[in-house]
């Protein structure tokens, strides 16, 4: 649960008015009498040495401000990698549209990666599996896609290289051949510009589909 903050300038250098225990978050909450409120882990807590009635200078009040945010994108991040395997293209994203500042993002995607809660071989070896269970789609489509999942290319090469992913990208061939030769209506330009669209290549349209195409209109 990401936990709401108010953040404010300091002003005259405010003191900490309170500070509360929640403990279904594992944090604290830090009032300021400029009526600015904070959220922080406790450890961040320790390392501010922040008590009730201390004054807050703009130096703390920055660093103060720093720990809520990093807290914050921290849970939010936690939130997201709960719901499914995320690249760190796409939770950086995520981040981003929440307003999190450039450095605080880095910050929380490093220490997720260093938990291996998030890892972009592991998210691409899951997204592979299922789009080869949904869709009948060629290399070129798989590579486009996790490649706009910001997944560096050398990890997506590799993955297809492997066995168990040519082995798929056949069977995916051979079942889009099958759906696509009515669709065509024997117009064979169609068929085969209809299994490019899917990101088959030339060679393995011209290796297998053409025997299937003759056959099934020739028959």
């Amino acid at each position: 649960m990401v936990l709401e903050e108010s953040f404010s300038s300091p002003n005259d250098n405010p003191t900490v008015e309170s500070i509360k225990a929640r403990a279904a978050a594992e944090s604290y909450q830090v009032r300021l009498s400029d009526g600015s409120s904070f959220f922080i882990p406790p450890e961040a807590l320790s390392d501010l040495g922040l008590h009730k009635s201390r004054t807050v200078d703009s130096t703390l009040y920055q660093r103060l401000r720093d720990a809520a945010q990093l807290f914050a994108a921290g849970q939010k991040a936690l939130e997201l990698a709960a719901r499914r395997e995320h690249s760190r293209f796409e939770l950086r994203l995520k981040l981003q549209k929440r307003g999190f500042e450039e450095t605080t993002i880095e910050k929380v995607i490093a220490k997720l990666e260093r938990l291996e809660i998030i890892d972009d071989r592991r998210f691409a070896e899951a997204w592979l599996r299922s789009r080869m269970r949904r869709k009948s789609e060629g290399r070129r489509k798989l590579k486009a896609g996790l490649n706009a999942k910001g997944v560096d290319h050398r990890i997506v090469d590799e993955l297809l290289d492997q066995s168990w992913a040519r082995e798929k990208i056949r069977e995916a061939l051979e079942a889009a051949e099958d759906k696509l030769l009515e669709k065509c209506g024997g117009d064979q330009k169609k068929y085969i510009r209809m299994l490019m669209n899917r990101g088959f290549s030339w060679e393995e349209i011209r290796k297998s589909s053409f025997d299937k195409f003759y056959y099934y209109y020739e028959k």
